[in-house]
């Protein structure tokens, strides 16, 4: 812990804000990281965009396996032995689909591995704002050689395509005009209305709502209603942030623990999962 305490010292890189959302970020840092049959070391589950962008460059992705703790550190450096990866794409809270969030450990021993073989990192930091209580992110742990991206999508509202991102080097920041090839530039007004919030503290306030919210809405999920055996598996993958009402959340819910409880009866000819 004595090293995460160091943090604010050693994250240190250069900024380039304001991008049009983090989607275009990883686009263009793939194809000026990677060339088409090269090979990037991913999640074994992730983002189904980082997909979609190596398919339409020739990228190569090398999935390693994930336990509660992250991305297996040992397949990354076998990876690094064997395959010689030009980078290492990671998200490290709340990974998306899963949810979970890679320890302070593992976020050490991925830089550590990444530091060794000087591999980049790609830390895609997309929903760092929510949780009250951070991990440093794995750029503390390795800033000359992590691209750390996050955005405002994902935290505030889906329309709000504004993305930022601290590259390892004021060369390679400027490297990053490889997006003028993807898109001309982010909404000024998009700019303009996430520069407000933040400053006049409307974000924070946002962010405060959400987490009383989605607080609500997990309790909701972990009740042993929704479970036939009081021990529910991680099986099911359910969007708790939809437009709806809580009591609309509850009563898909049910309907959702009814169909796994009883899969062969169909639910009511009227009945819609929201």
């Amino acid at each position: 812990m004595e090293r995460a305490a160091q943090a604010p010292v050693r994250y240190l890189c250069v900024a380039r804000a304001g991008l049009p959302g983090i989607h275009s970020v990883l686009t263009a840092l793939i194809s000026q990281l990677a060339r088409p049959g090269e090979t990037i070391c991913v999640d074994s589950l992730a983002y189904p965009g980082l997909k979609a962008i190596a398919a339409q460059l020739g990228v190569q992705l090398y999935a390693m396996t994930l336990d509660q703790d992250g991305p297996d550190v040992e397949a990354f450096e076998h990876a690094c032995k064997t395959l010689s990866p030009k980078a290492v794409y990671c998200n490290p809270t709340l990974l998306n689909p899963t949810t979970a969030t890679m320890s302070l450990a593992r976020r050490e021993a991925l830089a550590d591995v990444a530091l060794r073989y000087r591999v980049p990192i790609i830390e895609d930091d997309a929903y760092a704002m929510p949780p009250r209580r951070k991990l440093p992110p794995v750029v503390t742990f390795a800033p000359e050689l992590t691209y750390y991206i996050t955005g405002f999508s994902k935290c505030l509202g889906a329309g709000l395509r504004c993305a930022s991102v601290c590259s390892p080097s004021e060369r390679l920041s400027q490297r990053l005009a490889a997006l003028r090839a993807t898109t001309v530039m982010a909404s000024p007004v998009t700019n303009a209305l996430v520069t407000r919030w933040v400053g006049d503290g409307t974000a924070e306030a946002v962010l405060d709502a959400i987490r009383v919210e989605a607080t609500g809405r997990h309790e909701l999920v972990a009740s042993a209603a929704f479970s036939t055996d009081g021990n529910p598996p991680d099986a099911v993958r359910v969007c708790l942030g939809g437009p709806m009402t809580r009591d609309e959340c509850d009563h898909a819910l049910r309907l959702i623990a009814e169909t796994i409880e009883h899969p062969l009866h169909p639910l009511h000819p009227h009945a819609t999962v929201m």
